[in-house]
């Protein structure tokens, strides 16, 4: 590829699609993997990530070959209609009519035609929301569906969580749903979303179980009572099937609701998605089908397909094989013996093997728990721990931010607390380490939290992460305040850092990967930042605020200093990517980790190096490793990115902390950070590029108690713990 010397940066919201769409990146490192085969390759790669129908493949490699003996090819390359032929519509309208059971008859002008459903979320999420508004989804769900309604449209996804899976698909468990929905309605407008549809799909993927109809007339009462659209993905309607060792519940389409006027449910609010790839296993032609009863809707996004055309061969083979209602309903009978083999089948094989999983009635998947076979990704207390930060003066508490996109707050101390560590930083030690108290969690990020800011007063704090909005916090009731950004005025991608500033922590000010820094007014309703700084050239990974003064770390090896009362922007040239930026207390020099295995305390003034702290043994050249000052800034310290398998042979895969004199230079302590109990050095463990590896600690976070009694500092990594060194 081209040098990237000279390339003009896409859009943000380009940029955003990246982040969103990373799975994608993963699935095409993983199609590199040797590929299973029984005789060439039994180790290989089995891609279980698509679900692919292929029961019926020479049933429809029939219907192709008899179409195309009466097909003209040369009427393939001619523009269709937008939509296809108007026969298509028709043909489509009638099979729902049998199928779906409609309260009200379908006809052509209640269908619109795109090329596949993914398109079409896409669109009624354009359609039915303003950006920064919110779609509620039950979880589990499908896994495209927060790239699908979210990667373009600046609409929020809102989780609804239930106790447990089955509560959504048992009849008599209806009313957890709405409780369930309401909750997540609420906690949604406190954050200043707004909800405008709940998104279902039915039969559910991954759960490959079916709604029952008490529970779907239930949340169309909930969307009908706050006059939200109930829009439904029904692709899988006709992989239904009955279990040999019991019974199913029946399909039941959104469709089949009827007006109920008194709760404000109205057909006309009411939409359905369907498509030709899964149930008739022709993914290749591309068609999505929207069935709306909604007449501004249906013209706003008729105007949107205009982007999305369809081809003229698919169109033309799918109505045709439509249009044969006898041999439909032959297929669809046939499809259903055949998916229900082939599921008690598989069923069997996982009860054989023990491997836990969800009893299915739909759906072409079914839904498996292997957590216990990847430790990397089992979401219990060990996940990645990537930020730590103390609570404001005297630093009673700490919180820590982790992979599970949990938030948790500690006190070190216990009731019985020893000394874990002497205060003096070359003493070599390993003692039992005793666990410190959990006092609360905090729980609504969608993904991996990345760092943290408390407020001056201690009932607040901020976080940030992969959601691409900042989450504000009351520390004792544990809810959020507000959420910045998520949105087309806010981050669009991962965001970094996050810090507090203004008057009286009145601002909040965050840093990401799409190279820009936004200050929020927490006292604003405004969805805008009051003000967006964007002269980074890549990913901003530090932010100190002080004062007036917003200081940011860039990978584009840069630092730059902004003076926002003065309109003024000051830049430091490092040489290489910035992961790491503190300032002295003075303000007047910073310290500056980078990757090029240097650590430099760098004069704010004149912009030279002071002092430079590094090591032979010492690396930081692939990961956000932080440095801190410390011991009233006599220290520099920092963590480690070495593994088991590039670190030294003593190292036992655990973590290790650096130190050197601030004034010297000169390496003054290394402390190895003890493995968490139960853990097992130098096991085995599957990493994110699916490949085995041994596990290891490698310590990326870290925070100095500024205030209080006695030093103490605290560190966290790969293992999932935050451990803390010093007086208690």
């Amino acid at each position: 590829m081209a040098s990237k010397q000279h390339a003009i940066k896409p859009s943000t919201r380009a940029l955003a699609n990246l982040e969103s769409g990373a799975f994608i990146d993963l699935e095409n490192e993983a199609g590199k993997l040797p590929q299973y085969d029984p005789e060439t390759c039994p180790d290989g790669l089995i891609d279980l990530s698509g679900a692919i129908n292929s029961l019926m493949n020479d049933v429809l490699e029939e219907e192709m070959t008899n179409f195309e003996k009466s097909y003209s090819l040369s009427e393939a390359m001619k523009y269709g209609d937008v939509m296809g032929p108007k026969g298509l519509s028709k043909a489509v309208s009638s099979f729902m009519n049998r199928h779906f059971d409609p309260a009200r008859a379908l006809s052509a002008d209640d269908i619109i035609v795109t090329n596949g459903v993914t398109s079409l979320i896409d669109k009624m999420a354009f359609a039915m929301c303003n950006p920064g508004e919110g779609i509620m989804v039950i979880t589990p769900t499908y896994m495209m569906f927060p790239h699908d309604v979210c990667a373009r449209t600046g609409v929020n996804l809102i989780n609804v969580d239930l106790d447990t899976i089955e509560d959504q698909f048992e009849a008599k468990d209806s009313a957890k749903v709405t409780k369930a929905l309401g909750e997540a309605y609420s906690a949604a407008q406190k954050s200043r979303v707004t909800p405008k549809a709940v998104l279902l799909c039915n039969p559910s993927n991954p759960c490959g179980r079916t709604y029952p109809r008490a529970t779907l007339i239930e949340i169309a009462r909930f969307c009908g009572q706050r006059k939200m659209h109930l829009l439904s993905d029904e692709i899988y309607a006709m992989s239904t099937f009955t279990p040999h060792d019991r019974a199913a519940t029946p399909f039941t389409s959104v469709l089949s609701i009827p007006d109920d006027p008194e709760n404000g449910v109205f057909t006309e609010n009411i939409h359905c998605m369907y498509g030709a790839s899964k149930d008739f296993g022709c993914g290749g032609l591309r068609l999505g089908f929207l069935v709306t009863r909604n007449e501004l809707l249906w013209r706003s996004v008729r105007r949107l397909v205009l982007f999305t055309w369809v081809t003229s061969f698919s169109a033309a083979f799918f109505m045709h094989f439509l249009q044969n209602e006898e041999a439909v309903d032959r297929y669809v009978s046939v499809y259903r013996e055949r998916l229900g083999k082939q599921y008690d089948f598989t069923a069997k094989l996982l009860d054989k093997y023990r491997i836990p999983f969800w009893e299915a009635d739909s759906g072409v998947f079914i839904f498996v728990k292997l957590t216990k076979w990847l430790d990397y990704f089992a979401g219990d207390d060990h996940s990645p721990v990537h930020a730590v930060t103390y609570s404001s003066s005297p630093g009673t508490y700490i919180l820590t931010g982790s992979a599970d996109r949990t938030i948790r707050l500690y006190n070190p101390a216990t009731q019985d607390a020893q000394p874990r560590y002497t205060s003096n930083l070359t003493t070599r030690t390993a003692p039992r380490v005793p666990e410190g108290r959990m006092i609360q969690s905090y729980a609504s990020h969608g993904y991996e939290v990345l760092d943290l800011a408390v407020a001056a007063d201690n009932e607040r704090f901020a976080s940030c992460g992969g959601d691409r909005a900042v989450f504000l916090w009351d520390v004792a009731s544990a809810t959020t305040l507000r959420r910045f950004g998520g949105n087309v005025h806010g981050h669009s991608s991962r965001i970094n850092c996050v810090a507090f500033g203004g008057d009286g922590d009145s601002l909040v000010i965050s840093a990401g990967f799409d190279t820009s820094v936004r200050v929020w007014d927490c006292k604003s309703n405004s969805a805008k930042p009051v003000q967006v700084m964007d002269e980074a050239k890549d990913s901003v990974t530090a932010l100190v605020v002080r004062d007036a003064e917003i200081v940011a770390g860039s990978v584009d090896g840069r630092v730059r200093s902004y003076d926002v009362r003065m309109g003024k922007c000051i830049t430091d040239t490092m040489g290489a990517s910035v992961t790491s930026l503190k300032l002295t207390r003075d303000g007047k020099a910073m310290l500056v980790g980078s990757l090029d295995s240097k650590i430099r305390l760098m004069d704010r003034d004149s912009g030279s190096c002071l002092k430079t702290y590094e090591d032979a043994g010492w690396k930081n050249e692939e990961l956000r490793v932080q440095s801190i000052l410390g011991g009233k800034e006599k220290y520099v310290i920092a963590g480690d990115e070495l593994t088991a398998g590039t670190g030294p042979a003593g190292l036992n895969g655990e973590g290790k902390i650096w130190t050197w004199d601030l004034l010297t230079g000169k390496l003054v302590a290394t402390v190895k950070v003890p493995w968490p109990e139960g853990y097992e050095p130098k096991k085995k463990v599957l990493g994110k590029d699916g490949r085995e590896k041994e596990r290891s600690n490698v310590i990326s976070c870290m925070a100095w108690r500024d205030d209080g009694w006695g030093d103490q500092f605290c560190v966290g990594g790969t293992s999932g713990v935050a451990t803390v060194f010093g007086s208690l």
